[in-house]
């Protein structure tokens, strides 16, 4: 065996739940280690050994937009603009933490019972126009007007344009 642990030894120790009956010849053997690592190993005989990993996504998805909620239209006492949503974005308390978002896209994603185009998801797009009052609310414009189902729901407020 050339002074290397055999294939049996090795993966014992490594995987202690594993187990395999040796055969005189090539060996040729996958272990899944994690659903995300698998290894494989071909040893006793061939001159070219290897091991290929293969790994997938790992830790968390980078988020690239930044959650705000709908809180209604823009109203005067007794009448409604249903034309400009206003729109709490997370993390923004005040007028000047606004101005950064001013041009910025947003999105009103929202599921349908009809498949359109192989979704059951839709999007009505936006962007936000300028600040309403001092406490970090936007007002935003989207292409169609939000339904009144959205006053509550999520948007998703992109980090572009961006001029930086």
């Amino acid at each position: 065996m050339n002074g290397r642990p055999s294939l049996l030894s090795l993966h014992t120790n490594l995987f202690p739940s594993f187990s395999m009956s040796s055969v005189k010849g090539n060996i040729s053997i996958t272990v899944y280690a994690s659903p995300l690592l698998s290894v494989s190993r071909f040893c006793e005989g061939v001159s070219a050994r290897r091991i290929e990993m293969v790994k997938g996504r790992q830790g968390e998805r980078v988020r690239l937009y930044v959650r705000g909620t709908v809180l209604g239209y823009k109203r005067s006492k007794s009448n409604q603009y249903p034309n400009t949503s206003l729109v709490q974005i997370e993390g923004v308390n005040t007028k000047e933490e606004v101005a950064w978002y001013a041009g910025k896209r947003m999105a009103y994603i929202y599921k349908a019972k009809v498949k359109r185009d192989g979704s059951h998801y839709r999007c009505i797009w936006g962007k936000v126009t300028r600040p309403h009052g001092n406490s970090g609310v936007v007002r935003a414009k989207f292409k169609s007007n939000l339904p009144p189902k959205s006053m509550g729901a999520r948007v998703r407020v992109f980090m572009y344009p961006s001029n930086i």
